[in-house]
Order: C-alpha cells, then structure tokens, then sequence
C-alpha cells in the first residue's frame, strides 16, 4: 500500500522529532501494510515554511537510514500546504514541493472549521498551473460535513480527496466519522493516508486500521485508494475518478460502531 499523507521526516514539524522516532513510526507502517509513504511537513505561510530543497535532503537521508536498519518502506517527497491565496504563485516560483516531487499533484489542508472565501479561485490558479489540487482530509472540515455537496463540486471540476484511514474508525470524532463513510459508498474516496505524525500509542493502532482497511477491500470500494490511484501520483500521471452526482449523509452508525468495536477487542 501507498501512503500519501504522513509527518515521518524529523524536525520539519510537528510529526516525528527524532530519527528514533522516524524509525518506531517506520516500522509500525511496514507492519500496516505499507511500502511506500509520501513524507507531507506542514507548510503554512508566514509560520512552517520549508523549502522544497530541504525536504528532499531529509528524504534522501530517511532513506538512507531505513535501508541501514532494513526496514523495507521508502519515503518519497512531498508537503501539505496550508491554503493562502499565493499558493499558486509560490508554486511557480519553485517555493512549493508537489506530491513525490512529480509536479503533478499538490496536497492542500483547508482550516478545520471553514472554507475560506478564496478556496475555489486557488484551486483554480492551481489547476492552471498544471496541477490536480489533492484536499487533504476533507472530512474533518466542520464547513463540509454541514455541506457535503461543495465535495461533488469540487471532484467534478477536477479535484481530487485524500481520507484519513483514521476517520473510518472514529479518530477524529463522528462527524469526521459520518463524512468519510458517505465519501467511501459515494466512490469518492481517492486517496487513503495515515496522517501519522507519532509513533502509534498503541501498538496495534495501526494494525486494528489496516485490518478495517481490508475488510473494506473485500467489498472492493477502496483498493484503488490505497494502491492504483496513488501509483499515479508516483508516475505522474494524469487521471480523473468518476464524477459524482450527489452524497448521501447519513447519521447511521451502526455498522461502523459494530466494526469499531470488533477491531478495539481484538
């Protein structure tokens, strides 16, 4: 599987702080599954602004540092850029790194509670820059699980969703919950990631989520999300998901709770 959202370089942000750390978070992602991760620092202007080189610099060293402790993952470069209105001109100036550096993709964070009023023109400017705009988590914007329907959009005009792998579990509370599961059966669920930024707390955290994730597989709605769709990113091609017509949001949580409950007794 295909990470395409993780905090595992050391010292960019608030993710991991120490190479020890990288190392514990590295494993426990090979354990989960995972062969490859696209490394996604914080960006945010006027506060986390990292240049593109020093990202690279920190991969190629990450890398180094697995293969010296054999641990089979490999770290591709990448950030999550908070949305500003230059985002697009500091893309062309070379200030921004796109998703496994392919210039092709770009992973944008939205504020958790709203969308600011210049959301729609950035991605625009973005797209006529030649790239896909990635909305990082989507389900944990308090705007969007009020209006669901700005994603339908959104995804018909171009942009693409990566979910947290947490939401499906609760993680970040039950609207988070309720949003991802709707984007799941709507098919619009284009890319999975981790958000990992420590080493999981508990040891089968990320175990318990990948064995959610397959149970998902086995009704086939999520296996391009975590394999085929980001094999793109990493070849930089161009694809676009089926356009949806509309997303049903629906309070029943049920099964998701009977899930949740069988993988925290396990």
């Amino acid at each position: 599987m295909i990470d395409t959202h993780c905090h595992i370089l050391p010292g960019l942000d608030d993710g991991a702080q120490t190479e020890q750390e990288a190392l514990d978070m590295a494993r426990q992602l090979v354990e989960a599954g995972f062969q490859v991760v696209i490394a996604t620092p914080h960006i945010v202007e006027g506060d986390r602004v990292i240049h593109p080189k020093v990202i690279r610099e920190k991969v190629h060293a990450i890398n180094q540092l697995f293969r010296q402790e054999n641990i089979p993952l490999k770290v591709l470069p990448g950030a999550e850029n908070y949305i500003f209105p230059e985002l697009a001109a500091w893309y062309r100036e070379g200030k921004i790194i796109t998703l496994a550096d392919t210039q092709k993709y770009i992973l944008v964070e939205l504020p958790a509670m709203s969308i600011p009023h210049y959301t729609d023109q950035v991605l625009f400017e973005l797209q006529l820059a030649g790239l896909t705009p990635v909305i990082a988590h989507p389900e944990r914007n308090r705007e969007l699980y009020h209006n669901p329907e700005k994603l339908v959009e959104w995804v018909n005009k171009g942009i693409q969703l990566q979910i947290n792998l947490g939401s499906f579990i609760g993680r970040y509370g039950s609207g988070a919950h309720d949003l991802a599961k709707a984007l799941l059966l709507s098919d619009m669920v284009h890319f999975i990631g981790t958000d990992m930024h420590h080493v999981s707390q508990h040891n089968s955290c990320l175990k318990s989520i990948n064995y959610l994730l397959s149970e998902i597989q086995k009704h086939r709605l999520t296996a391009a999300a975590t394999t085929e769709n980001p094999t793109n990113i990493l070849e930089g091609i161009n694809w676009s998901p089926p356009q949806p017509q509309s997303i049903s949001l629906k309070k029943d949580r049920s099964f998701w709770q009977k899930v949740k409950q069988l993988i925290l007794s396990r």
